[in-house]
């Protein structure tokens, strides 16, 4: 309403000027005096003063709608090539899924295998327990058979004997090879110890030449005081020597700090220092030159003073280049000095482990000798499992780098995608008036965030139990091998009892020869009867040898398969352990990959929330972008109002014209006092039109040309004087002038309806085709989750198949707890078959006994045969039947 009422009085002021005008030429008579006057007049009060700059605003709004239209554009263009980009990769991440699976079956068709190969040992070790019973049973029938079977073994403990002294001969020349390495190990030692002192000499050295180079800096120091003291009486220059003093201080503090740390190269930096040196002259002669020349000629103190500058400059650059070189040298200096301790400590460390190696070597030399043959034997077939699980572990390692690249590129190309819909809807959100939903999205994606973050610390603890798992399983491995080691020395000490056993059969079986000899020696005269006797006997003692044999061999042969089939279990148990501790690190590296990710994703969070934040602030001015355009609009019904009411008061000013025109006539007087009030009217107007400046730019611009035409006004005025006759016809003019002037303010009112209705409707058109646009990239979005729930589904059956490997690897090892508990208790069966040999033998010794009883009778009764003296018949009888009482016995 101000405004209106501010256009109606400058309307009014401007119709009494031209009032007063007429006054001076007469009314009604003269119709064309005032023709110019009133159509500037007029035109600039509806046409020229609002029009133009309404039309200029509108064009300038368009200009931007259009801008806005095309920056539309090419977001949409934008948006659908990446929706294109991201359904290609969409397509990939399916192919790459479906390929995932088939390793996921691939996997799982592995481990079906590996269950069928388990229950297959189950099978065969019960089938070897159940041939072990029945050995065991058979040998148990035939114990008394092991004593000719012994004779046999004796033979292979000399033969067995000669190797050992062969390996003994080999041990003292390994020995004597490590007594060398000993005394190569000393003088190494002693080497060492004559470089360390050498080094500690040339430390010494480098110290006496690092004092002999701060005595030297002392002498530079003093030199610089009395060249500053030379050159006080130049004022600029004494300036730039105290701050090349105070900088020579510092680096001579920092130098001082420095040469405790110098150890190596220090030949070289005393060159350089030299040098430093030698510029230092150079710059003082140069600098008694300058001051010479500057008594000489005050023109070229610049110059000098340059001249110092430079080279101070260039003494300060060697001097911090050369301070770091001494830096690098101490450095490495000192590491060479850790080096040379270490590897002394390490020379040590290997002397007192070469000792205890020959102790231990000592010690262990008659174990080894014994399991030399079989460790050859199982050393073959392991280097052939080792092979086929080398290339089995190769496919596998192969198989698992592959499918972990998969993974890592699924997952980039996740990321790539989750940010390039983020991007795209940040995009989207910036057009959008509605910023709800994007604070909702924001929320949405700090929950998916936090779900994220929960799942990775679910990762981490479940990786921390399986690395509590790993570390129970190497916990039960090494008491495993602690076992097997067990079961080494207790088989070892079962070799040495047997030895033993062999040594006192032997014993035994010298003592029976010289028995037998002397036996053979007294029974040659013997009847028939007895040799068949003794041929029976010996040939049931070779029955008995040879099938004691054939158990034995049997027994060997059971016990080494039994012991190759349980280092292969041990052997595959390792390698499982192995396969583990690598899943373990490849998951320790998808831990890391996924915190990376969560990273990135919280960086992109940061980013999204920032675009956010932007395309609030962008629909905010889009807002008062639209505010204003209502305001323009506003503006615009406003003028055209005003316009109508200005056509209005035109007719009625031009009615009071006509009246006033023939008042003109008779107030000429009276016209200049008219003059003076509208040019104070116009100079209040002007006060008014600064005001509104003040308000909004447009009426400012108004505000001047009304000035300016106020001006011009003021001069048709004094034309109108003058021109007073021609009022009529500027009338008429006038009147034409303002039905042109409405027909123009309609077209331009109905103009801008129309254009605005054309916008209005071109944004909401391009809103709703954002809107759909928004809610397909929504659709993806969604779509992209739940590609997302799967891969961490894959993760979780990759989780689980791992626990199954755990599970397989415990029932592994307690199988193999039940094997060397079968292997315990076979141990005690050979335990006791000794037993039952030493019955045996107990039992000969007895037989032995009673067949020395039986010669003795024999000998007393051919005695008591040659005493009786007898008739042949008679003393034949009597030997029959002694020898029948013989076979008796």
């Amino acid at each position: 309403m101000s405004n209106e009422t501010v256009v109606k009085r400058t309307v009014k002021r401007t119709t009494v000027s031209a009032s007063g005008g007429g006054g001076v030429s007469g009314s009604g008579v003269i119709d064309l005096s005032s023709d110019g006057s009133y159509q500037k007049l007029h035109h600039y009060q509806v046409y020229r003063g609002l029009s133009p700059s309404s039309a200029n605003r509108l064009e300038s709004k368009f200009k931007e709608l259009e801008e806005a239209a095309e920056y539309e554009r090419a977001l949409r263009l934008k948006a659908e090539k990446e929706l294109a980009d991201l359904s290609f990769q969409f397509d990939s991440f399916t192919e790459r899924l479906e390929e995932s699976e088939a390793t996921a079956a691939a996997q799982s068709e592995l481990a079906r295998r590996r269950e069928y190969e388990l229950q297959k040992l189950k099978k065969e070790f019960e089938l070897l327990s159940i041939q072990h019973e029945s050995a065991d049973a058979a040998l148990r029938k035939r114990h008394q058979e092991i004593v000719c079977e012994l004779t046999e073994q004796l033979e292979m403990l000399n033969r067995n004997k000669n190797k050992g002294d062969k390996d003994k001969q080999t041990l003292t020349i390994e020995i004597e090879t490590m007594a060398g390495l000993l005394e190569n190990s000393n003088k190494c030692k002693l080497v060492a110890e004559s470089k360390l002192n050498s080094q500690e000499d040339m430390i010494r050295k480098l110290k006496a030449q690092v004092d002999e180079l701060t005595r030297q800096n002392h002498d530079l120091a003093s030199a610089k005081a009395r060249l500053t003291q030379d050159n006080h009486n130049l004022m600029h220059q004494v300036q730039d020597l105290d701050r090349s003093n105070a900088d020579l201080a510092k680096a001579k503090a920092l130098l001082q700090q420095q040469v405790d740390d110098l150890k190596n190269r220090l030949d070289e930096e005393s060159r350089l220092r030299e040098q430093l040196a030698a510029q230092l002259a150079n710059l003082q002669v140069d600098f008694e030159s300058l001051q010479l020349k500057y008594d000489e000629d005050t023109d070229a103190q610049g110059n000098l003073r340059n001249q110092l500058q430079k080279a101070l400059a260039d003494y300060q650059a060697l001097k911090s280049k050369y301070d770091s070189e001494i830096v690098v040298v101490t450095e490495e200096l000192e590491d060479t000095r850790r080096k040379l301790l270490a590897r002394v400590t390490e020379l040590e460390e290997l002397l007192e482990q070469a000792k205890l190696r020959i102790i231990k070597l000592e010690k262990d030399k008659s174990k080894f000798q014994i399991e030399i043959r079989d460790i050859s034997i199982e050393l073959e077939s392991a280097h052939a499992n080792a092979n086929e699980l080398g290339k089995k572990l190769k496919g596998a390692d192969g198989l698992g780098s592959e499918l972990q690249k998969r993974v890592e590129e699924l997952t980039i190309e996740l990321s790539n995608s989750n940010g390039d819909n983020q991007r795209l809807i940040a995009e989207l959100g910036r057009l959008k008036a509605l910023l709800k939903d994007l604070e909702e999205k924001n929320d949405g994606l700090a929950r998916e965030n936090k779900q994220l973050s929960d799942a990775l610390r679910e990762a981490l603890s479940q990786n921390k139990d399986l690395s509590h798992k790993l570390h129970d399983v190497q916990a039960r491995k090494q008491q495993l091998e602690g076992e097997k080691d067990a079961l080494a020395l207790e088989l070892a000490e079962a070799n040495d009892a047997l030895k033993d056993a062999l040594s006192r059969l032997e014993a035994a079986n010298n003592a029976l020869s010289q028995l037998r000899a002397e036996l053979e020696r007294r029974l040659r005269e013997k009847d028939d009867e007895i040799d068949n006797i003794r041929k029976a006997s010996q040939r049931a003692i070779e029955e008995l040898q040879r099938a004691i044999a054939e158990i034995e061999n049997k027994y060997k042969a059971e016990i080494a398969r039994l012991k190759k089939k349980f280092e292969g279990d041990i052997r595959e148990l390792e390698l499982q352990l192995e396969n583990l501790n690598r899943a373990n690190a490849d998951l320790a590296k998808n831990n890391k990959a996924l915190i990376a990710k969560i990273k990135e994703l919280e960086l992109a969070l940061d980013e999204e929330r920032r675009r956010a934040e932007e395309a609030r602030q962008a629909a905010a001015l889009l807002d008062r972008k639209r505010v204003a355009l209502q305001a323009e609009l506003d503006d615009l019904r406003g003028l055209l109002e005003v316009a109508d009411r200005g056509r209005k008061a035109a007719e009625l000013e031009l009615s009071e014209v006509t009246t006033r025109v023939n008042e003109l006539s008779v107030t000429l007087s009276s016209s200049t006092s008219d003059r003076r009030r509208f040019e104070s009217d116009i100079a209040g107007l002007h006060a008014e039109l600064e005001e509104a400046l003040s308000a909004k730019r447009a009426a400012e611009d108004r505000a001047d040309r009304l000035q300016g035409e106020l001006g011009r006004l003021a001069d048709e005025l004094r034309q109108e004087q003058d021109n007073y006759r021609n009022a009529d016809g500027a009338r008429r003019a006038l009147e034409v002038e303002i039905r042109q002037l409405a027909v123009k303010l309609e077209q331009a009112e109905a103009f801008g309806q129309r254009e605005a209705k054309r916008i209005v409707d071109k944004l909401q058109s391009r809103l709703r085709d954002l809107e759909t646009e928004l809610e397909a990239e929504q659709r993806r979005s969604r779509d992209l989750t739940a590609e997302v729930r799967k891969l961490q589904r894959l993760l979780q059956e990759q989780k689980t198949q791992s626990d199954d490997d755990r599970r397989i690897a415990a029932e592994l090892s307690e199988q193999v707890i039940a094997l060397t508990n079968k292997v315990k208790i076979l141990k005690k069966q050979l335990e006791e078959a000794e037993e039952v040999v030493a019955i045996t033998m107990n039992k000969y010794r007895k037989a032995m006994q009673l067949l020395e009883e039986a010669e003795r009778h024999h000998h007393d009764a051919e005695k008591s045969i040659v005493v009786q003296n007898g008739p042949k018949g008679s003393r034949s009888m009597s030997v029959t039947r002694e020898v029948t009482r013989v076979v008796r016995v």
